[in-house]
């Protein structure tokens, strides 16, 4: 895939941080906190439209996890974290 990309002449590539799929990553080093904490009720509902892929048990863990990653940025924060892969284009 990335190879692919590459040849597209990106500038960026972000990838994402988040519970579930980050339990398979061995390597992943975050360098973006954005703060979503005044968004915290959207993205529980945005959540909650994928109930058939998402228990209410994974959607609390997800929202455990940005509140622990913004815990980084300040007290009561909820953040999402990447990791941004750059390309230079020639």
């Amino acid at each position: 895939m990335a190879q692919s990309l590459s040849r597209k002449s990106f500038k960026e590539f972000w990838c994402v941080d988040q519970t579930p799929y980050n339990l398979h990553y061995s390597n992943f080093k975050t360098n973006l906190y954005v703060d979503i904490t005044e968004h915290e009720e959207q993205k529980r509902k945005a959540l909650e439209c994928y109930r058939s892929y998402f228990s209410q048990t994974n959607i609390e863990q997800i929202l455990n996890y940005n509140r622990y990653r913004g815990s980084l940025l300040g007290e009561n924060k909820i953040a999402e974290t990447f990791s941004i892969q750059y390309q230079l284009i020639a």
